[in-house]
């Protein structure tokens, strides 16, 4: 399968992620994780500092030990 690459604001894919949330958990949690997953990994690549996830939303401001 041919995958996108997409470059969104934290604020963005919050948005995207909030939005799955209204839909049946069987249809989209594989999605969502998906998006956590990436999300996690170029934030704490970027930062050195790392992540969390905060109320199901990517919070790159809080450090996870």
């Amino acid at each position: 399968m041919k995958e996108l690459k997409l470059q969104l604001s934290i604020a963005e894919a919050n948005t995207i992620i909030k939005a799955l949330g209204n839909l049946p958990y069987t249809q989209v949690h594989e999605l969502i994780a998906k998006i956590h997953s990436q999300a996690t990994a170029q934030l704490t690549a970027e930062n050195g500092n790392g992540t969390s996830m905060e109320n199901g939303k990517i919070n790159s401001e809080t450090v996870v030990n």
